[in-house]
C-alpha cells in the first residue's frame, strides 16, 4: 500500500440481481471499504465491466436501463448453473473481456469474493466461502460442481491469496490443494445490525403472517437444498412432536434450491398436519421478527463454511441447535446446542429440552449474545484489509504443489 492509500478492485458479481449470502458479504464489504481512509480508490467489477457506487444502495430506484443491464446479467448467472453450452461460452468469452478492461488497472489490488478470479496481472485477493463442490459434490447439480471447481483449481493455480470464512475450511483448503499456510487467511464473517433482541410488539408483523405466538415456535431459515439436511431435522421434529402434547411448530423460511422435492413433498405433508408453516423466501423486514421471535433456531446443515443464520439467531438472542463438528460450532461455542447431523433421535430430545427447559435455553441466549457482540462487519472489513497490506507487502507465498 503506498503513501496515497489501497486502490482495490472488488468483484460485484454477487450483487447482480437478489442478494445471496456471498452477495451480503460483498456489499458489507464493499459499504466499509466505501468510507475507510486507508482505501484511496475503490472500483466494483463484474462480467467485464465497471460499476458506480449505487450498486450498494439496494433501496435506491434505479433507471430502467440499469434494471435492464442487472436483469441481463442475473440471466446469465441462472444460466451458468444449468447450462453446459452457457458455462462453455462464459468461460471462453469472458476472461478475454475482463482482461482487455483490467489491463490499465494493475496498480489496484483485485479481490474477488466468490472465487472467480480474472486474468489479471496485478495483485489478487479470493474468497473461497466453502469447499462444498469439491468434498460435497452431491449436494449440488453437476454443471455447477464443474464451474465451481474449474474456476478454485484456477485461482489456486493463480498468485492469488486465500481468504476463508472459518479455520475449518482453511484447513481443507490447506491439505486439499498442498497450499501453504501463509497462502490461506480466515476471516470471519458478521451479521447485519438489524439481527437483534426484540420484544414481543417489535414482532407482530411477523408473528400475524404465520399465525404463531411469541417464544413458542422454532425456526429453520435457509435455502431448501439436501445439504441443509432437512429431511432428517423434519425426522426428529416429528418425533418430538409425536411425544409432546402441544408441540410447537416449526416455521421453515427460505426459497426453493436445486433437487429439492424431497423436502418440499414431506414439508408439505406436516403442513397438512398443522406442525409445520412455510412461506417460502420471506424479505429481512420478517426475519429479524422471526429469529427474535422464535424459541429457538434449528439449523443442523451437514456442511456450511460459515453458517450465518446460527450467528443471526445469536444476535437475535435466540437459543440455537446446529451440527457438531461443523464451522458453527467453531465460532458459536458454548451459545449452541450440538447434535450429529445424522442423528434425528438427539434432534428430538435438542428440540424437546429447548422447549421445556427454559432456564437451559435462556443461558444459551444469553451467552449468544455476548459472543455475538465480537462479530461485526465492521470487524470483518478490518482484518480484510490487514490481509491485503499482507499482500501488498509481499508476504504470501505459492502453493506448495499446485493441487492434486
Amino acid at each position: 500500500m503506498n503513501a496515497k492509500g489501497l486502490k482495490l478492485i472488488l468483484g460485484a458479481d454477487p450483487l447482480l440481481g437478489p442478494l445471496t449470502g456471498i452477495g451480503h458479504y460483498t456489499r458489507c464489504l464493499a459499504k466499509a471499504f466505501a468510507v475507510n481512509a486507508e482505501v484511496a480508490e475503490l472500483k466494483l467489477f463484474a462480467f467485464g465491466r465497471f460499476f458506480d457506487h449505487s450498486l450498494l444502495d439496494q433501496s435506491a430506484i434505479q433507471s430502467s436501463t440499469e434494471q435492464v443491464k442487472q436483469g441481463a446479467f442475473s440471466l446469465i448467472r441462472r444460466k451458468l448453473a444449468s447450462s453446459r453450452s452457457a458455462v462453455y461460452c462464459y468461460e471462453k468469452a469472458m476472461p478475454l473481456i475482463e482482461a482487455i478492461r483490467l489491463t490499465k488497472h494493475t496498480d489496484h489490488l483485485f479481490h474477488s469474493p466468490n472465487f472467480f478470479i480474472p486474468k489479471f496481472s496485478g495483485q489478487k485477493v479470493v474468497t473461497f466461502h466453502d469447499l462444498s463442490t469439491v468434498l460435497y459434490p452431491q449436494f449440488h447439480p453437476a454443471t455447477r460442481v464443474a464451474l465451481s471447481n474449474r474456476q478454485m483449481d484456477k485461482a489456486i493455480r493463480s498468485d492469488a491469496h486465500i481468504i476463508c470464512d472459518s479455520d475449518i475450511v482453511a484447513a481443507q483448503l490447506i491439505q486439499h490443494y498442498g497450499l501453504s499456510n501463509s497462502r490461506v487467511s480466515r476471516v470471519y464473517l458478521a451479521a447485519d445490525d438489524e439481527f437483534r433482541p426484540r420484544v414481543q410488539t417489535e414482532c407482530l408483523e411477523a408473528l400475524s403472517l404465520f399465525g404463531i405466538s411469541y417464544n413458542k415456535f422454532f425456526l429453520f431459515v435457509s435455502t431448501i437444498e439436501p445439504r441443509k439436511n432437512i429431511l432428517r431435522l423434519l425426522d426428529g421434529y416429528e418425533k418430538y412432536a409425536s411425544t409432546t402434547a402441544s408441540p410447537f411448530p416449526l416455521v421453515i423460511v427460505g426459497s426453493e434450491g436445486w433437487n429439492s422435492s424431497a423436502e418440499h413433498q414431506r414439508i408439505t405433508q406436516l403442513q397438512r398436519r398443522g406442525l409445520v408453516l412455510y412461506k417460502g423466501y420471506l424479505s429481512q423486514r420478517y426475519l429479524v421478527q422471526l429469529y427474535s421471535a422464535a424459541t429457538a433456531l434449528l439449523y443442523p446443515s451437514v456442511y456450511e463454511g460459515f453458517g450465518l443464520p446460527v450467528l443471526e439467531a445469536m444476535q437475535s438472542g435466540t437459543a440455537v441447535m446446529t451440527t457438531l463438528g461443523t464451522s458453527m460450532q467453531e465460532f458459536a461455542g458454548e451459545a449452541a446446542s450440538y447434535v450429529d447431523a445424522e442423528d434425528s433421535d438427539a434432534m428430538s430430545y435438542c428440540i424437546k429440552r429447548l422447549s421445556e427447559d427454559a432456564e437451559w435455553r435462556h443461558k444459551s441466549e444469553l451467552k449468544g449474545i455476548e459472543l455475538s457482540a465480537s462479530y461485526s462487519w465492521q470487524h470483518c472489513a478490518n482484518e480484510t484489509l490487514a490481509v491485503y497490506k499482507k499482500v501488498l507487502m509481499g508476504q504470501h507465498y505459492a502453493t506448495k504443489s499446485a493441487g492434486k
